[in-house]
């Protein structure tokens, strides 16, 4: 029974784990608080109106974006990694977990977004492209492990091999796990394991979620539109951003981000008064990059 087997495997990685109680216990020292909370290990968004409402995306943050298809969820992650990679601490990397799309297009698209080119200058030549690729990666690794319907002990092997600062699960409704609960509770619980999965690895983790048929064509999507979910899988994310779009005869190249959720202390250059705001920007599909119109 393949819910007695999750059961299993959950007690054994439990009492596998090496742990002594008062590692659990949180200092009082205030320098040391206003470290991990506000300054250690802050990234800047690739987009400003980002940077502005949210602030940094640090360590144990766990970021959930939701959208209807193809408005370019895929996209808005290899874009923002693109942008976060170089940020990351010496030995720390970044990884996508993939069970949408072939693994080649979304491979392609994070060379896309991270050298901000299309397809035709890509192909012009090939050796220039390769050699950028390269110097954008310096020494960091930059993986993408495709696999339909992985599972989360797919996931949790392949993390215990790297050190990844970043991570992205496209899509989380997908990932095979939790199946003995109800589809409301399977969400909820796949949530509180990315959730887990920043805490355990000391990583900013995003994870892209559907929105339900009543966000078709719609701009400024709400919390309440992801699909097969009530409130658990919003509670279990630091920030919730919604990407809308409009199917308008010419409105392709722009996209609204909806800051739904956001429990980020004040950190880099936010505004607490934009902390739940909507931002229009522009959006190159050629090139797999969101545009700031922030100048």
């Amino acid at each position: 029974n393949i819910n007695d087997i999750e059961d299993i495997l959950s007690d054994y990685h439990t009492k596998k784990a090496d742990y002594k109680t008062e590692d659990f216990f949180i200092t009082d020292d205030l320098d040391a608080i206003m470290d991990a909370v506000v300054t250690s290990g802050g990234m800047e968004w690739g987009l400003e109106e980002l940077n502005v409402s949210i602030g940094q995306a640090h360590p144990t943050d766990f970021i959930i974006l939701g959208k209807r298809p193809e408005v370019g969820g895929t996209t808005f992650i290899t874009d923002q990694f693109a942008s976060f990679l170089p940020q990351l601490p010496a030995g720390k990397n970044a990884i996508i977990f993939n069970n949408e799309e072939g693994g080649s297009k979304v491979r392609f698209r994070m060379m896309q977004s991270a050298l901000q080119m299309s397809t035709g200058d890509m192909l012009a030549d090939i050796d220039e492209t390769k050699r950028r690729w390269e110097q954008f990666l310096g020494t960091k690794k930059y993986d993408l492990f495709s696999k339909s319907g992985f599972t989360t002990k797919d996931a949790e092997r392949v993390l215990r091999t790297g050190n990844y600062g970043l991570i992205a699960i496209n899509v989380l409704e997908k990932v095979s796990g939790f199946y003995k609960e109800d589809a409301v509770e399977r969400r909820r619980r796949l949530a509180e394991w990315c959730r887990n999965l920043a805490g355990t690895y000391d990583a900013t983790v995003f994870a892209i979620v559907q929105a339900d048929a009543s966000a078709e064509g719609m701009t400024t999507l709400n919390q309440s539109q992801l699909y097969g979910s009530k409130t658990g899988l919003q509670g279990e994310g630091d920030v919730l951003l919604m990407i809308g779009k409009s199917n308008e005869a010419g409105k392709d190249g722009e996209r609204w981000i909806n800051i739904c959720k956001n429990k980020k202390p004040t950190t880099g250059r936010m505004n607490p008064q934009l902390k739940h705001s909507v931002h229009p920007v522009d959006f190159d599909v050629e090139r797999g990059t969101f545009i700031s119109r922030i100048k």
